[in-house]
């Protein structure tokens, strides 16, 4: 009979029985291997339902070491597929790549702009006083709000 973490039996939470677990944790993670890394879909595959994959996980935590090393794969099949297209001449494939491996060489859709090493950036407001007849320029700024504070 598997047993849970800390080496006791499940237990039912209805009437604090134990119970035999259905599905071993071997099951689990082939349904995780075949799935690619699919939760639901590997819940599917063997008939559990997703609460019940839920509470193995709970109880087993040694499958999301599994989940993440079939994760890791399916990214990696996913890069090949990608690199695959790029190489195939696909410009979709080829802009998609270039917007999120290229940024650092300008493949970017909007520019963010940070301060000295990332930090924010600092903004400083100068107020020009009223001429006569002008009623363009910016008003003074409100009490109790210095230009420093002003700028965020």
């Amino acid at each position: 009979m598997p047993e849970s973490a800390g080496g006791k039996k499940p237990t039912s939470k209805r009437t604090g029985t134990k119970k035999l677990e259905r599905f071993t944790v071997e099951q689990v993670a082939a349904a995780l291997r075949v799935s690619g890394g699919l939760k639901y879909v590997a819940a599917q595959k063997i008939g559990m339902t997703p609460s019940a994959m839920t509470c193995i996980f709970r109880r087993h935590p040694e499958l999301n070491d599994v989940l993440d090393e079939v994760t890791e794969k399916t990214l990696d099949l996913a890069e090949s597929k990608l690199v695959q297209k790029i190489r195939d001449g696909n410009l979709g494939a080829i802009i998609f790549y270039l917007k999120c491996k290229g940024k650092s060489r300008g493949y970017v859709e909007r520019m963010e702009s940070t301060g000295p090493d990332g930090g924010p950036v600092k903004l400083t407001v100068v107020y020009e006083p009223l001429k006569a007849g002008n009623g363009s320029a910016m008003p003074d700024p409100p009490a109790g709000v210095s230009e420093s504070s002003a700028a965020g």
